[in-house]
């Protein structure tokens, strides 16, 4: 019984701190590039301590936290969240929208300074959005 509760509380420990690391995405000023799927500009993307800048080429840009939701999975929580129009939907498909979750970055792999991204939603992650790429800016 005690060897068990053992095992079982150094497993609960290690997937804990495996939620809020990745190492495959560590901090580093990164080329944001999609490949599948996407109309969103390119951009440069610096991650530090937990917290993101990024740039687009048309000249804006915004900033905040990462927040990890599963081990290399993440959310950019945008301090500055563009104003829209919103879009009249019956109370239904607001209720649906909302059920897919948010949309957040999945890293799938790491080849040398790429890293390999897919974008999904927090409550259906068998729905793959878009793909891209991280590409790690060396410094000069």
């Amino acid at each position: 019984m005690t060897l068990t509760l053992k095992i079982l509380i150094s497993i609960t420990v290690s997937v804990f701190y495996s939620f809020y690391n990745c190492d495959l995405f560590p901090d580093g000023n990164y080329r944001v590039k999609y490949t599948f799927n996407s109309h969103e500009s390119n951009s440069k993307l610096k991650i530090k301590d937990g917290n993101f800048t990024q740039h687009w080429v048309n000249g804006d840009s915004d900033s905040g936290k990462i927040i990890w939701m599963y081990q290399c999975l993440f959310k950019l929580d945008q301090l500055n969240i563009p104003q829209t129009d919103t879009i009249k939907m019956t109370e239904f498909e607001s209720k649906v929208i909302k059920s897919f979750g948010e949309k957040c970055f999945e890293i799938e792999e790491k080849k040398g300074d790429t890293v390999f991204f897919r974008t999904t939603y927090t409550g259906n992650l068998h729905i793959t959005l878009s793909k891209g790429v991280f590409i790690l800016l060396h410094k000069k």
